[in-house]
């Protein structure tokens, strides 16, 4: 069942979009990073600061952590949008529910850093986190939501391509693999869309390219 809390963050932002305005992506980044709020805390994780390939990242620990077990987990956000902060719930619920350790890194977001800036930082903290697991005995898994499922697929596909030690699972929650835009669900789904008009991710798209 959605929160309330959750119900009316979705019906502001449903709300919102209803209305042409002009594109603010200061306004949309406030915007996205207040969606924090509409996710429980996650009752018992850990937060701590770590630095991956210089990246900084989120390391969260639950109680009930498997010690095999460690999960990189790539946050989404039309490439330019949220942050650790604003995934550092939903990252936390995935670690208890996978009893993983869970790292969430802060990559750099466009369009100050376009393509392939993210990606390539990505592929960089994923090739040293399988490798420094494998080494240790654990077992890496790599997670990517919305845009991070696009750097958690390519990092892999890169990872593969080079011959180098891939994670045991990789998972996918809605990743945006189509920059084109050009499927009919685009179409069909605008009366629905709470989150991202294809207006929005036009402007999104472009500003990754």
């Amino acid at each position: 069942m959605v929160s309330q809390t959750a119900k009316a963050f979705i019906d502001g932002i449903r709300q919102a979009n209803s209305v042409v305005t002009p594109f603010d992506l200061d306004e949309e980044r406030k915007n996205a990073n207040a969606a924090v709020n509409a996710t429980y805390e996650a009752s018992g994780v850990v937060t701590s600061t770590v630095h991956l390939e210089g990246v900084r990242t989120l390391c969260l620990t639950p109680p009930n952590q498997l010690p095999e077990r460690q999960l990189l987990c790539i946050h989404g956000g039309a490439f330019a949008l949220m942050s650790p902060e604003s995934h550092e719930r939903f990252a936390g619920h995935v670690a208890l529910a996978c009893r993983a350790q869970t790292y969430l890194p802060d990559y750099s977001l466009a369009p100050e850093h376009p393509f392939p800036t993210g990606l390539n930082e990505t592929t960089a903290i994923l090739s040293s986190f399988v490798q420094d697991a494998l080494a240790t005995g654990k077992r890496p898994l790599l997670l990517g939501e919305s845009s991070g499922g696009a750097f958690a697929l390519g990092a892999a596909q890169t990872l593969r391509d080079q011959g180098q030690p891939l994670p045991d699972c990789l998972i996918l929650i809605c990743p945006w693999l189509d920059l084109t835009l050009s499927g009919a669900y685009i179409e069909g789904n605008q009366q629905k869309a709470a989150i991202l008009s294809k207006r929005n991710l036009l402007i999104f798209a472009d500003y990754y390219l």
